[in-house]
């Protein structure tokens, strides 16, 4: 796992839908994600493959992408759902609790 770059593409995410959120029109938001996601992904290294919750997490994320690629935006931010920005605050908010504490 690499903090600094996974801290890094969470920025870069979180700033993409307040873009995207402020002007949808603006950000091709399924791209960027796409891109995003996969930097993501090699940021969290074996984890994504190792630890259970992390791997749930990065699972419900690709269908997430899968479906906001598909035209279904509720995908994005919507609470009531696994949307792309719940997902990403849940594995940010364990990667706090759990992994970052053994890391140093």
């Amino acid at each position: 796992m690499n903090k600094e770059k996974f801290e890094e593409v969470n920025q870069q995410i979180k700033d993409i839908i307040k873009a995207y959120l402020d002007d949808p029109f603006l950000i091709p938001i399924d791209r960027k994600l796409s891109s995003l996601y996969e930097r993501l992904k090699k940021s969290l290294g074996n984890l994504a493959k190792e630890d259970l919750y992390i791997k749930e997490i990065v699972e419900k994320m690709q269908y997430s992408l899968d479906s906001i690629v598909s035209g279904d935006i509720s995908y994005i931010t919507d609470a009531n759902k696994d949307s792309f920005h719940m997902l990403l605050w849940n594995l940010h908010q364990y990667l706090i609790k759990n992994i970052y504490p053994k890391m140093e």
